[in-house]
């Protein structure tokens, strides 16, 4: 078959038209699979981290060197866990609450409160502020 360049063209508009609506289904399926891992990982991290929790408090309470092995292990747990929550949090976050903070100005702050033991160092914090290095966050007051 013979195509002349206004068939071509046609023909050529086809396939485009094809390759976009395929593109965009494939946009519209991962756009549906990021959502579903975000409400997965969610609730993962909420159905964990609360038995987790009720499990810290009452080996707590339990006056036994096992209780103290299986708070252990527990603790092992959580730190495994965590970054999994530590997603969840992030993926649920509104991230135009985000605003730059001023590590130098946090770490301060920080030192001051924490007065008894910045005493006895020999960290000077005012030498240290050579610039204001920012990081990008959800500010929190400590």
């Amino acid at each position: 078959m013979v195509l002349d360049g206004h068939e071509s063209g046609r023909f050529a508009s086809k396939c485009v038209a094809h390759v976009v609506i395929a593109v965009n289904r494939a946009f519209e399926r991962v756009g549906e699979l990021m959502k579903s891992q975000k409400i997965l990982t969610s609730g993962i991290a909420h159905e964990i981290c609360t038995p987790l929790a009720v499990l810290k408090l009452e080996l707590g309470r339990i006056d036994h060197p096992r209780a103290r092995q299986a708070e252990a292990n527990l603790d092992d747990l959580v730190r495994f866990v965590g970054p999994l929550t530590a997603l969840a949090r992030l993926d649920g976050f509104d991230h135009s609450t985000f605003e730059d903070i001023d590590l130098i100005e946090l770490g301060s702050s920080i030192v001051a409160q924490l007065a008894p033991w910045s005493m006895r160092t020999t960290i000077h914090w005012s030498s240290l502020r050579r610039s204001s290095p920012l990081c990008c966050g959800v500010p929190q007051p400590c």
